[in-house]
């Protein structure tokens, strides 16, 4: 269940579960619907349950994302400055470990500029069933 509360419009929040599905396949958001909970609006999200084994050192989620032209912005926020993209809130506990891969839940996705918003939602639209994933996995990491 979400409010949406991070963003300033809905339809940002809807470009923010896009971002993620791309980016994250295996924790991809599937939207079930909408209710009202003490008037407020809030959209209904299903996700795969993930089971952490271990847990999850933020080091390796810095290093994850730099390896994907993700740097750190503060706290636990990075920014991809290509993109336009900020990708926030990967604290240990929205970032799960499991048999040693980065499992990402829950996060919140920003624009940082307006052409990237245009440009990057029009490729997702596009080319999404057709191209590689951006993002490396290394047998290594």
């Amino acid at each position: 269940m979400n409010t949406s509360i991070f963003y300033e419009f809905w339809t940002d929040y809807f470009h923010s579960l896009l971002f993620h599905n791309y980016f994250f396949t295996s924790t991809t958001y599937e939207l079930i619907g909408f209710f009202y909970d003490a008037e407020q609006l809030c959209a209904v999200v299903k996700q795969s349950y993930i089971k952490a084994d271990s847990l999850t050192e933020l080091e390796n989620v810095t290093h994850f994302l730099n390896k994907n032209i993700f740097f750190i912005k503060k706290n636990n926020d990075y920014y991809n400055s290509d993109l336009g993209l900020i990708l926030e809130d990967l604290h240990d506990e929205n970032v799960l470990t499991s048999k040693g891969a980065l499992f990402f839940i829950d996060t919140v996705w920003f624009y940082m500029i307006l052409v990237a918003k245009c440009v990057f939602c029009w490729f997702i639209a596009v080319y999404s069933s057709h191209c590689q994933r951006l993002f490396v996995f290394d047998k290594d990491d």
